[in-house]
């Protein structure tokens, strides 16, 4: 997911009259653009995807080779998060998952890279109960409540830290749908996701594929060779209710294997 769907956040940054890269407290006011250590952070959803998460990981990697230690800091700050703070002073990441992830994991970022830069769009901090924070980020579908199977899970079962999320195989598959032009890319809270589980359902249902299981999909190959059908899926009219849909009838479906 990208930040764009929450372009309130470029507003703020532009009133706030923060320093860049100041460190995130959980006392600091809403619209405080700031940086917080990668694993201090709150991921927002359960699951990942591996193979864009790879992807992702290789090109954070040779941004930082060919910038160098301070261009790429300044690009990391181009690149924000939105923040909500809990009641607690958790800092939850509503988006940027994979890109943290991957910032966490690379062996050749230096450890004072490992951070996000982000905009407080909303502080509960000691001003609202749990049950409140937690109501408002699933009114305001900043929480995606689904673990790396399509299963419904609470709030409480959240991971604490990106390096918990788990291995979704139908979140890589719905980017790599995207990404060949299945569906359109638009401003629209966790979209890849309700993709994903979309795709998950069609390929539990469908007659070629409902053989496969979970593990199954974690092959890339498999994947690959499942991009002409997930495109079909991407275009029937059972995926019109869908961010980013597009009608394309011209689309027909031929030999996929």
């Amino acid at each position: 997911m990208h930040t764009k769907y929450f372009a309130i956040s470029f507003f703020i940054l532009a009133l706030s009259s923060q320093s860049f890269g100041s460190p995130c407290t959980p006392r600091a006011p809403e619209t405080t653009f700031c940086e917080i250590n990668i694993i201090e952070i709150n991921p927002t959803q359960a699951s990942y995807g591996f193979h864009h998460y790879k992807k992702k990981l290789s090109s954070l990697e040779k941004k930082y080779k060919s910038l160098g230690k301070h261009r790429f800091r300044i690009w990391l700050e181009q690149k924000e998060a939105p923040f909500i703070v809990s009641p607690l002073g958790q800092f939850y990441i509503l988006d940027r998952h994979h890109t943290a992830r991957a910032l966490l994991a690379s062996k050749i970022i230096p450890h004072d890279l490992k951070i996000i830069f982000g905009t407080i769009i909303k502080n509960f901090y000691r001003t609202g109960s749990q049950k409140e924070f937690e109501t408002f980020m699933q009114n305001q579908n900043y929480v995606f409540l689904r673990n790396e199977f399509g299963e419904k899970i609470s709030f409480k079962q959240l991971p604490s830290s990106v390096i918990d999320l788990a291995d979704d195989p139908m979140r890589s598959f719905s980017s790599m749908v995207k990404d060949d032009g299945g569906y359109q890319e638009i401003s629209f809270p966790f979209q890849e996701f309700l993709w994903a589980q979309y795709f998950r359902e069609r390929f539990q249902k469908d007659p070629r594929t409902k053989k496969y299981q979970y593990r199954d999909f974690k092959d890339k190959k498999l994947l690959k060779r499942l991009l002409p059908l997930g495109k079909v899926f991407a275009r029937s009219p059972q995926a019109k209710d869908l961010p980013g849909y597009k009608n394309d009838k011209k689309m027909i479906l031929t030999r996929i294997f």
